[in-house]
């Protein structure tokens, strides 16, 4: 059966206070809760400042948890590598992105953002 959440929004707040250590709050997004585990993530990225965006996941709702990055294994190879898009303009949806039944989910830019980015990101069964 499939099953998708709710709409949420992964904010880069450029302004924001660090929130774990390691976090750089031009690149990270704010935790957001999809409200229950899922298997893969949706992401429908806004105009940005052009980057790799990695998803992160956390075991649990504390804002100080250092997030961990998701990797998955490559097809051809034994070899894992991080989930990650390239994003230029951005106005495109990436669709499932594996998380491994994650509930917790933060995104990463691979590039400062010049201004606030909100990503758009659903859960998926």
């Amino acid at each position: 059966m499939h099953k998708n959440g709710q709409w949420k929004t992964a904010l880069i707040d450029i302004d924001r206070a660090t929130e774990f250590v390691g976090d750089d709050v031009d690149r990270y997004s704010k935790l957001v809760d999809l409200g229950e585990a899922y298997d893969k993530l949706i992401i429908a990225l806004p105009t940005l400042t052009s980057a790799a965006i990695t998803v992160y996941v956390q075991e649990d709702e504390a804002v100080a948890t250092v997030p961990k990055v998701v990797h998955y294994f490559k097809p051809d190879s034994a070899a894992t590598a991080a989930w990650a898009t390239t994003a230029g303009t951005g106005d495109i949806v990436v669709a499932c992105l594996y998380l491994g039944n994650a509930r917790w989910v933060r995104l990463n830019a691979g590039a400062n953002q010049a201004a606030d980015r909100s990503i758009r990101i659903c859960g998926t069964k």
